[in-house]
């Protein structure tokens, strides 16, 4: 799933959790500047090939998950981000336009008026805060999944990975969690104690 900074658009995937760890595997191809296993290359021959589209030349990394999957192997997006994927920001764009003009010009497959969509799209997103009370030292990202949730994108929603509940019900039950285990407050019939209400917090269970 993108991040809030880039125009891009969602790989479809499919969910894999194993021995604690989580990947989604790519139902297309992932790009050729990525981990792959060295055996690929001095064992099976696998190449990087090119792409000639106009005066530009780019990785054909379509061509090289296809070859990995033949292969045997599946490829995959990982569970977070490493690191920061500029060239797909909308910030680089508009401090190259030229070079990003020239470059999706000569890709075919999305084209210049693709491009200019992404881009017109993203900046229509609102600026969200993904802040989790519940996981302060985790960053959530946009939900991940395809589908629109009560209309929405997908991309509107918070989440840290396909497993763990989204941030924002998680937030909500734990702040309700929270304001339970307040000791409450009624007024005496006479006089203007106040003393404590029992409620406990023991009737809301948390999943």
């Amino acid at each position: 799933m993108p991040t809030d900074d880039e125009a891009w658009a969602q790989k479809p995937a499919h969910v894999r959790l194993s021995k604690g760890k989580l990947l989604y595997e790519a139902q297309g191809n992932v790009f050729a500047s990525s981990v792959l296993r060295a055996s690929l290359f001095r064992e099976r021959g696998l190449r990087v090939a090119t792409l000639e589209n106009g005066p530009l030349r780019f990785p054909a990394d379509g061509k090289l998950s296809m070859d990995i999957k033949a292969a045997g192997f599946w490829c995959a997006w990982s569970d977070q981000y490493y690191v920061r994927n500029v060239g797909h920001e909308v910030s680089e764009f508009e401090s190259n336009p030229l070079y990003y003009r020239e470059n999706y010009a000569n890709k075919p497959w999305l084209g210049i008026e693709g491009w200019e969509k992404r881009v017109a799209l993203q900046k229509t997103l609102p600026k969200l805060n993904r802040a989790s009370i519940i996981f302060a030292d985790r960053r959530a990202g946009a939900q991940r999944g395809g589908n629109a949730v009560v209309g929405k994108s997908a991309r509107l929603w918070s989440s840290f990975d396909a497993v763990t509940p989204t941030s924002r019900p998680s937030n909500f039950f734990m702040r309700l969690r929270g304001s339970l285990n307040r000791p409450m407050y009624s007024r005496r019939e006479r006089g203007s104690d106040f003393r404590p209400a029992q409620l406990g917090a023991h009737s809301l269970k948390m999943a």
